[in-house]
């Protein structure tokens, strides 16, 4: 939840930014920027990005899983040797656009 000490203009950050990326640094608080009265930006900490970071991919990769299973579920698979055979057409038809582009 967002405190209301931690709102501020962005005109009182561009004057107190080291003061207030100080803040951010020792709270662990976001803080929210405004202009004109409504929210434009969010500084949070490195730590805080990261762990966000990690959370978004932790849950691309349970969807991704989630995505293989059902198509498992429902029949849409192949053989080791035919998914070789569709990467090699791939490969050759790039190849084959980037060798015209040159």
């Amino acid at each position: 939840m967002i405190h209301p000490r931690d709102i501020h203009t962005l005109t009182e950050f561009k004057r107190n930014s080291t003061e207030l990326l100080r803040k951010l640094e020792t709270s662990g608080r976001t803080q929210v920027l405004t202009v004109d009265g409504r929210p434009k930006a969010v500084l949070i900490s490195v730590e805080v990005f990261e762990h966000l970071a990690e959370q978004v991919e932790k849950a691309e990769t349970l969807e991704g899983i989630k995505r293989g299973i059902a198509d498992m579920e429902a029949g849409r698979t192949m053989s080791l040797a035919e998914a070789e055979a569709e990467l090699k057409k791939r490969f050759a038809r790039r190849r084959k656009k980037g060798s015209k582009s040159a």
